[in-house]
């Protein structure tokens, strides 16, 4: 997991600046701003942090599990009343889209262990007499024995890289 390492004294100044900014506004809009403002600073934060993974499907599972959270926090804590049902919404699509991504770049090799393209001989029937007294429906086999043994490493791989 990547390790969190915050300057307590930037994130001081920081908090600052953004409670001066906003000193003219009435307390509700203040503290949306203000609050709206911390958000987009943690998902710069995730952003910055995604890019120490070497492998995107990382990135991905990385913003979708954090974005995920942040998103369920502000609904179980009730500060979609500050930042809308808009933005509940819009980050709920960034998270689906974050899932979609993963699952593109770290199943679809995998997947395409498990098609049937390629499984069946040319000869079109229920298996026909080889040379050497088999049938082609073995040559199946061995190309399903093959693909699972194939899955089962790629999974082994994909399981061990996010573990």
């Amino acid at each position: 997991m990547v390790e969190q390492s915050y300057d307590p004294t930037l994130i001081h100044m920081t908090s600052m600046q953004l409670f001066q900014e906003f000193a003219n506004e009435d307390d509700t809009s203040q503290l949306a701003s203000v609050t709206m403002q911390i958000m987009q600073t943690i998902q710069t934060n995730l952003g910055g942090k995604s890019k120490q993974y070497k492998d995107p499907a990382l990135i991905h599972l990385f913003l979708m599990n954090n974005i995920h959270y942040i998103v369920r926090s502000v609904w179980r804590y009730e500060a979609k009343d500050l930042l809308g049902d808009d933005w509940v919404q819009r980050h709920r699509r960034i998270v689906q889209q974050h899932t979609n991504q993963y699952k593109r770049n770290a199943w679809a090799k995998i997947l395409q262990c498990l098609s049937i393209q390629g499984l069946t001989s040319s000869g079109g029937g229920s298996g026909t007499v080889s040379g050497d007294g088999g049938t082609s429906s073995g040559a199946s086999r061995a190309i399903v024995k093959d693909r699972f043994k194939t899955f089962n490493i790629m999974f082994e791989e994909l399981h061990q890289k996010q573990y």
